[in-house]
């Protein structure tokens, strides 16, 4: 059994302190990452490349936010996902006062 608690444990912040991950779990083929994501008010997010073939997979859990696929925009509200290959490129937007949290799935291709 596996618990993984909101606030607790590892959490890797942005320089600008605008955007926090929190892993949640790792899978042990190491083809699956899980993580709670939070971004701030009225900032963006570009993540750093990922591994070729990789998807990502993102639930907003609360807010709406707008991610960015190579130039297309998508607004997302509470409980909306999305999935896409990371082969290109992708950022997040909050245009809003308040955190978007973020339940994010990055799978690999292996």
């Amino acid at each position: 059994m596996n618990l993984s608690r909101a606030g607790e444990g590892l959490r890797i912040v942005g320089d600008e302190n605008n955007w926090a991950i929190e892993p949640i779990f790792q899978n042990t083929n190491n083809d699956t990452e899980m993580y709670r994501a939070y971004l701030q008010p009225n900032s963006t997010y570009h993540p750093e490349k990922h591994h070729h073939n990789t998807t990502e997979i993102a639930t907003v859990m609360s807010g709406t936010i707008t991610i960015n696929v190579n130039g297309e925009a998508y607004i997302l509200s509470q409980y909306d996902t999305i999935s896409f290959s990371t082969d290109g490129t992708h950022s997040y937007a909050n245009h809003t006062n308040d955190v978007v949290v973020l339940h994010i799935i990055l799978k690999y291709e292996i």
